[in-house]
């Protein structure tokens, strides 16, 4: 699947946008629960709002099948998270709901998980949620200059001498992928509303 024409650079001005609006610097780490805050957003640990044995014994019927789902209940967006997923993975995939509400998207299609229907996003349309999310954490001008800073640590290394983050007197930090996440996971199908407790609000998930 493709992606529409100069969605890319759109995504890199939204990213540019967004973390001018929050005083973060180009190539600075972007926290999602900041930029969460910053668009009226509240993320809550799914383990809040049922039992943890829950959320093991549907990863047990479908492992990934839920990682994390937005609802809307009286006009105010909740990002729900899975609190058995790595620390990355849950920021990449609150990124991956934030990014459903700035590009807008709706809920069109019908699906069911272990025999209960929700409502879903376009195949497409997740492709772009996934592309903007990953652009949120990791924009071009950050992934540049990491790139050239990884460079010249391994052009100091030859020669004995410690790598610098550029005008740094400290030792360049490590980056992670673009994806936000750790190991690579199958991106999981959307979690039903009526797992979590919130049957007939607007939601979605990933």
């Amino acid at each position: 699947m493709t992606l529409p024409r100069g969605f890319k650079a759109n995504a890199e001005r939204q990213a540019a946008r967004l973390r001018a609006e929050l005083g973060i610097a180009e190539y600075g780490r972007l926290r999602v629960e900041l930029l969460a805050d910053h668009l009226g957003v509240r993320i809550v640990s799914a383990d809040r709002l049922v039992a943890r044995e829950r959320l093991e014994e549907l990863e047990r019927l479908q492992a990934y099948a839920f990682s994390a789902a937005t609802f809307e209940i009286k006009d105010k967006a909740y990002v729900v998270t899975n609190p058995l997923r790595a620390e990355g993975r849950q920021a990449s995939d609150i990124a991956h709901e934030l990014s459903h509400l700035i590009l807008e998207h709706e809920l069109t299609e019908i699906r069911e998980v272990n025999g209960l229907p929700f409502r879903t996003c376009r195949p497409e349309q997740e492709e772009e949620a996934t592309a903007l999310g990953g652009t949120l954490m990791l924009p071009r001008p950050l992934l540049l200059g990491a790139g050239a800073a990884g460079g010249r640590r391994r052009s100091r290394t030859s020669t004995g001498s410690p790598s610098k983050w550029p005008g740094s007197a400290t030792t360049r930090p490590a980056w992670p992928n673009r994806s936000g996440a750790d190991p690579p996971e199958p991106r999981p199908s959307r979690a039903p509303a009526d797992f979590l407790g919130r049957n007939g609000h607007r939601a979605s998930g990933s």
